[in-house]
């Protein structure tokens, strides 16, 4: 039951994680704005037509539901976030099905908190090798400026993205370099090709 502070038109709700981001959720039923956790703010303001207010706790967001405290919405560019998918023409009207659409939006919506620093694992994982190679050209162009960790099963994408590899065998590390350097050594070799690799 919600608190008796909030206006009669706000209920409360859990939301549960098989329903689908808020935001999306949110603008699906015809919300005209959330409150969200502070440090997802950009992310979920990337959907368009709502406004998102970032609150750094509940007391904060009963305040803000109550008026005696204003919070301005998140602002994104989405210009300048959705400008490395620009050319590839992607249809994003409907993204069921389309593994390279549902990871350009994972990572659009991850540029849109400029962040320093990515976190990909196996951001290619399922797909066909026209989606793979879409979703290699956009990591590779998101890149710039910025230091990209990720966990990567594909060794054309892993040839294709990587500056330095780390090459972990049963969680502790085997070696360490560069593509040209891990393809001839016979370690990586042995544990992942097996005993008769030649």
């Amino acid at each position: 039951m919600a608190p008796s502070v909030l206006p009669h038109h706000v209920g409360l709700r859990p939301t549960g994680a098989d329903r689908g981001p808020l935001a999306l959720r949110a603008q699906a039923e015809g919300k005209i704005g959330v409150l969200v956790p502070a440090e997802n703010a950009a992310e979920a303001a990337v959907v368009a037509g709502l406004q998102v207010i970032p609150v750094q706790n509940l007391r904060e967001a009963a305040s803000f539901l109550e008026g005696t405290v204003r919070i301005a919405p998140v602002k994104v560019d989405l210009d300048r976030v959705f400008e490395p998918l620009a050319e590839d023409e992607l249809d994003f009207a409907e993204v069921k099905g389309q593994e390279s659409v549902k990871r350009a939006l994972e990572i659009a919506t991850t540029l849109a908190m400029e962040p320093e620093l990515m976190l990909l694992d196996e951001p290619t994982q399922g797909m066909g090798h026209e989606d793979v190679d879409r979703v290699t050209q956009l990591i590779k162009k998101v890149s710039a400026g910025r230091t990209i960790l990720m966990v990567e099963h594909n060794l054309n994408v892993v040839a294709n993205l990587s500056d330095t590899i780390t090459v972990l065998t049963r969680g502790q590390v085997l070696a360490e370099g560069n593509y040209a350097q891990l393809s001839k050594d016979e370690r990586v070799k042995e544990a992942y090709l097996g005993a008769g690799h030649e």
